[in-house]
């Protein structure tokens, strides 16, 4: 009689058939498993004697198992529907307005402010920021929030240090010029001396010797008068012997100065 199988059974699942076969599915067809009982062992029998060699025996034919057929694709199963669109939610309330930007504490150190876990004079939401007296310490701008409990470190407020500018280059040097030189000087006509006529005096008589006058009284000093341009030499002429000098003219003929 023909054996009623499980419909859609899985790989590895068993059937007994009622005559006591085990069948298992594999995935394309049951295979039945026969069980043997096993009887006791018999006993040994005696050894008989040696039987003669057979002759080899042909080789029998491959066998050639057959390939199932390939299982159908089920079908693709519908799309869900698209579930409607939650509704907007109404406005919040508007909110408190927040603090402004405050700085309520200066400290003169990072140490000192961590110290301070009660400061008075600040909210929560404030600033506090550090002032060590020097530019060049780390530490100075270092602004710090207040959280009504801790103080948070938020940013340095110094900003970073500027790049360092170019080397300016050197000027060139000044080109002073020279002055023109000054016009040379003119040279002063000569002088034109004129030979005098020669006197037609006659020998007087011997004059009586006249008297020693009186000391005259010592005159005043004079004043240094300015210097005068430069005249126009005149040199004395017929080998007169000058008395004296005046104004840079020298007397002719043994005269005086002119």
């Amino acid at each position: 009689m023909a054996l009623d199988f499980p419909d859609s059974p899985q790989i590895g699942d068993s059937f007994t058939s009622p005559s006591g076969v085990t069948y298992t599915w594999d995935g394309i067809k049951w295979v039945g498993q026969v069980y043997i009982p096993v009887g006791p062992p018999g006993y040994v029998g005696s050894q008989g004697s040696v039987g003669y060699t057979g002759s080899i025996g042909y080789t029998g034919s491959e066998g050639v198992g057959y390939t199932g057929s390939e299982g159908y694709t089920g079908s693709q199963g519908s799309i869900g529907y698209t579930g409607s669109e939650g509704y907007t939610g109404s406005r919040g309330q508007k909110g408190d307005t927040g603090l402004g930007f405050t700085i309520a504490k200066t400290y003169a150190s990072v140490a000192l402010l961590l110290a301070d876990t009660s400061p008075t004079g600040i909210t929560s939401g404030q600033f506090a920021i550090i002032d060590t007296g020097s530019t060049d310490d780390t530490d100075t701008a270092k602004l710090y929030l207040w959280d009504g409990t801790v103080y948070t470190y938020i940013t340095d407020l110094s900003g970073a240090t500027g790049i360092k500018g170019e080397i300016g280059y050197t000027g060139s040097t000044g080109a002073g010029y020279t002055g023109s030189a000054g016009a040379d000087g003119y040279t002063g006509s000569a002088g034109i001396g004129y030979t005098g006529s020669t006197g037609a005096g006659y020998t007087g008589s011997a004059g009586v010797d006249g008297y020693t006058g009186s000391a005259g009284t010592t005159g005043a000093i004079g004043y240094t008068g300015s210097a005068g341009t430069g005249g126009v030499g005149l040199t004395n002429v017929d080998g007169g012997s000058p008395t004296s000098v005046y104004g840079g003219v020298t007397g002719i003929d043994g005269g005086g100065p002119i």
